[in-house]
């Protein structure tokens, strides 16, 4: 599998979700968020909060995710 490719969409859905409902909630599969928080694109995936914050760089790098992937989000 492609986990780059894979975690660009991941970012891009976390991206979605925040711009739509406020929070990035964090139900997707740990292995593609715990490489996301290592490259400095989401705030720390383990805890009890069920969200993750995107990072300035996450919100730019999933905002572009989302576009090339998705298409105009509006």
């Amino acid at each position: 599998m492609d986990t780059a490719k894979f975690d660009d969409i991941v970012l891009a859905i976390l991206w979605h979700n925040q711009r739509s409902t406020g929070a990035a909630w964090k139900g997707l599969p740990w292995d593609a968020s715990d490489r996301l928080y290592k490259a400095g694109l989401i705030s720390n995936p383990r805890g009890r909060r069920k969200s993750v914050d995107l990072t300035d760089d996450g919100q730019r790098k999933a905002e572009a995710a989302f576009r090339k992937h998705f298409g105009d989000p509006d």
